[in-house]
């Protein structure tokens, strides 16, 4: 399943975060080697989807910073799934992937959360015992990301996994 569109498609994102994918680095022919980062989750232990592979050879290792609202909150995220695989410990993904039901792998990280996608292409948020779900797809999760938008939690942090 495809869930990454063409580089002619690239238009599913909305002007206003096209802006902000190219200041972070990117343009729709983007395309970066993965082999590295592949080698390195598989090592740890994390199955890595055609999907995941897809996503990083066209995001991978972009690092947004923004100011949102009135007090010009600083949001800072990026799609550098060392990073977020050097971040949390597999076994906090599996009980994620536990409770969804569904494998992940680390994409990323927002924040304090650690970003994992699922073979369907869907992005989750992982930060102690909450659990987000930021985009049952990579461009809706990219949107949210980008423009600050409220997501759904899956599980609160404030009931333990």
């Amino acid at each position: 399943m495809n869930q990454i569109p063409e580089e002619h498609d690239r238009g599913a994102f909305s002007d206003a975060t096209k802006h902000q994918l190219r200041r972070a680095g990117w343009n729709p022919t983007r395309s970066v080697s993965t082999t590295h980062v592949i080698r390195s989750l598989e090592a740890e232990g994390f199955t890595v989807f055609p999907v995941v592979r897809e996503f990083l050879q066209h995001f991978g290792n972009l690092i947004f910073k923004e100011r949102h609202g009135f007090f010009h909150t600083e949001i800072t995220f990026h799609f550098d799934a060392q990073d977020a695989a050097d971040g949390i410990f597999r076994e906090r993904v599996e009980d994620y992937a536990e409770l969804l039901h569904v494998p992940l792998c680390p994409i990323g990280r927002a924040s304090h959360a650690t970003l994992m996608m699922d073979p369907n292409g869907a992005i989750y948020g992982g930060f102690d015992d909450g659990l987000l779900l930021w985009g049952h797809t990579p461009i809706e999760a990219i949107e949210n990301l980008v423009q600050a938008r409220p997501v759904q939690t899956i599980h609160d942090e404030r009931s333990p996994l």
